[in-house]
């Protein structure tokens, strides 16, 4: 598992952070051990730390957590994350897994009383920077952003625990428009509900970026605040000591004093034997099989190939040699490349049977080789394996090339043997079936050498994966009998999609760009007219002062109780309505459904492309009914239930060359039949 890199690279983990965003993101019911011990957070904390280790290679590593909410920005301000609820019992129960996990994996833990996790990590960064380190910093918490600079990197975990975004100085630069440095004072006028710091009334993010641009810095900023005119002015002028100390929350300790030195961090060699024990406790059996590879006492390794594999780097005729020695049987194909539809570049391919792999380039390689593949592609004789086939359509049409042969979808067999499952993305799969992921083979195998391009490494590896698991997919469609539903409607349906998907559908682009103008400047006449009634600015779209206008100032019944204070969602404010006819819910209800309207058609705009058409995705293997989804942009959520909405469905028109436009109400008539009319 460990993996040493030059320069030294430190990577911090905030622990806390980690562990609860796993928590939340996955269900607590599909996560125990059999005697009943939850496990969604340390099994979600432990994936992500194996991700980032592998990804990151780093030569040392500390995991920072925190001790209680008791620390000095308690002392500074009282209500400091009053707001949240009760730690659930459920995750307590799991940080001291959590521990166990990281000695077994001989990763430092570290906690100081009166601090947070985002301390410590402050002060080891600019520790690890002193030591001419590179520094990585993994956290779900924002607050970080003020660390970056070359040598600091956040990967900040937006959402689940697989979506990481790199935040480099350029990241945050784009993202707020700001430099790291201006982010606390950015934060400090924002407010995070999430700490229960408060913002300023009437002022949003636009304006606290504004400023800070404008300013330069908060201190710059509080020193010109009375000339600041408006309402904005004003209210930044009453809550300036409210400012003063949100940016000192905000601002992160970085001269801790910690018991351990940067020599202290650096990795180790894991322990095999608490990790098989620890491991095997939690039943986390595929993740020890990460970790162990080769070393577990499980069955991984009686999964993968147990033939030599030969990896074979492109040079001229090399590839005519590959067809013709496999010319009678099967072949996976994998594919890579940049873009989509007419925009496509960079297309690289993977050949693999069972013993062999090949990749290369499509514009490297030999014309003649090139010339002979193409005819391979377009040989139905020629039978081809392959993991979203439609991807292979839409590459094929763009060379202009007539993609025939392909035999098997395993993204679509596997979706029929089971459909229940969340992804069948390639790496799901593998690990379902295999036992391993696609970037295990090349070391098992031993074998695998492509000199000049990981890439194209990493496709050949996946195109045997592909043939692999086609093996053992096939079988179960035998045995579930369900050949003749992948063979006769799924298979065929798949090319149909991609051909749809290739077509678009029509835009009236003047139109939809008419149609948000016209729906923004509703909304803002709702807007003004609920301004006026309440007597002073108020953000509609934040549930916390619409309880402050609704329930304190306007002495309106209070709704249903919630962790936040009284609901305020649409079926809530419709039932006050109706008992009290008070003339700002009616607005503020009519402000909410035009500016979902805006949103969508602003939301339409960037998809369209400079033919006027608009390309969505149509998904086989999402829904476990087996109906199709669309997705970027969801065509089948497009409003109809109001007259406004069915305006935003009028921009989607019958184009030149095409007879009609069909829709169609999946709930009625299955929209799998219509992709054959």
């Amino acid at each position: 598992m460990v993996e040493k890199s030059d320069p030294k690279h430190l990577l911090l983990v905030d622990g806390h952070s980690l562990a609860y965003r796993a928590f939340y993101a996955l269900p607590l019911e599909s996560f125990a051990t059999s005697s009943g011990q939850p496990t969604n957070a340390v099994y979600g904390f432990t994936s992500m730390l194996i991700n980032a280790i592998k990804d990151e290679k780093p030569t040392h590593i500390a995991i920072a957590f925190d001790v209680s909410r008791n620390t000095f920005r308690k002392e500074l301000f009282s209500e400091y994350k009053a707001n949240r609820a009760k730690t659930p019992d459920e995750f307590k129960s799991q940080l001291p897994l959590i521990h166990q996990v990281i000695g077994a994996l001989k990763i430092p833990g570290l906690q100081v009383e009166g601090f947070e996790a985002d301390d410590i990590i402050a002060t080891l960064a600019k520790l690890g920077e002193k030591n001419e380190m590179r520094v990585s910093i993994l956290t779900g918490d924002r607050d970080t952003f003020q660390l970056v600079n070359k040598d600091i990197t956040v990967l900040y975990a937006r959402k689940g625990v697989s979506d990481i975004a790199r935040m480099t100085p350029d990241a945050v630069q784009e993202k707020y428009e700001l430099t790291p440095e201006q982010y606390p004072d950015f934060a400090a006028l924002r407010g995070d509900p999430s700490d229960n710091l408060p913002s300023i009334p009437s002022v949003g993010e636009k304006t606290a970026v504004k400023w800070i641009k404008e300013y330069g810095n908060l201190d710059e900023l509080i020193k010109h605040a009375s000339e600041i005119s408006g309402k904005v002015g004003e209210s930044l002028r009453q809550n300036l000591d409210q400012v003063r100390l949100n940016r000192k929350m905000t601002q992160l300790i970085q001269d801790v004093k910690l018991d351990k030195e940067i020599a202290d961090l650096v990795m180790q060699k894991i322990d095999e034997n608490e990790v098989n024990k620890v491991f095997t406790e939690l039943e986390f059996k595929s993740l020890k099989e990460r970790v162990l590879g080769k070393n577990s006492s499980s069955n991984i390794e009686k999964n993968k190939p147990s033939v030599k594999t030969k990896s074979t780097k492109y040079t001229k005729g090399v590839l005519k040699e590959f067809l013709e020695r496999n010319a009678k049987d099967s072949i996976a194909l994998e594919l890579d490349f940049n873009g989509q539809f007419q925009e496509i570049s960079n297309i690289k391919w993977g050949l693999a049977n069972d013993t062999e792999l090949l990749a290369f380039s499509h514009d490297e390689i030999d014309s003649k080789d090139r010339d002979l593949f193409i005819d391979w592609l377009q040989d139905k004789n020629k039978l081809k394996t392959v993991h979203g086939s439609k991807d292979f359509y839409h590459v094929s049409r763009f060379l202009n090339i007539e993609l025939n042969g392909i035999f098997d979808d395993i993204e679509i067999s596997s979706y029929l043997v089971n459909p229940g499952l969340r992804s069948y993305d390639l790496e799901d799969i593998c690990i379902r079936v295999l036992g391993f992921s696609p970037g295990q083979s090349s070391e098992s195998s031993g074998q695998l050498s492509f000199d000049t391009d990981s890439d194209l490494e990493a496709l050949a590896i996946r195109a045997q994966a592909i043939y692999l698991i086609s093996k053992n997919i096939s079988q179960k469609l035998q045995e579930q009998n369900l050949e003749k539903l992948f063979f006769d409607l799924e298979l065929p349906l798949a090319k149909l999609l991609s051909e749809m998907e290739d077509a678009g559908i029509a835009v009236d682009l003047k139109k939809l760009n008419s149609l948000q103008v016209e729906f923004e400047k509703i909304a803002n006449g709702y807007e003004k007219d609920s301004f006026k009634i309440v007597g002073h600015e108020f953000n509609l779209a934040s549930p916390k002062q619409l309880q402050t206008v609704l329930f304190d100032e306007r002495k309106l019944p209070k709704t249903k109780k919630t962790k936040t204070g009284y609901t305020t969602d649409a079926t809530a404010l419709e039932e006050l309505f109706a008992s009290t006819k008070d003339p700002l819910l009616s607005l503020i209800l009519k402000w909410r459904d035009i500016t979902k309207l805006k949103q969508v058609a602003a939301s339409l705009i960037p998809l369209v492309d400079k033919e006027s058409r608009i390309h969505t995705t149509f998904n086989q293997t999402i829904t476990s009914t087996g109906r199709l989804s669309s997705t970027e942009p969801n065509l089948q959520n497009i409003p109809i239930r109001t007259d406004q909405g069915k305006r935003i469905r009028d921009c989607f028109i019958n184009s030149k060359n095409y007879e009609c436009l069909l829709t169609a109400d999946y709930s009625q008539i299955e929209m799998r039949i219509m992709a054959h009319l």
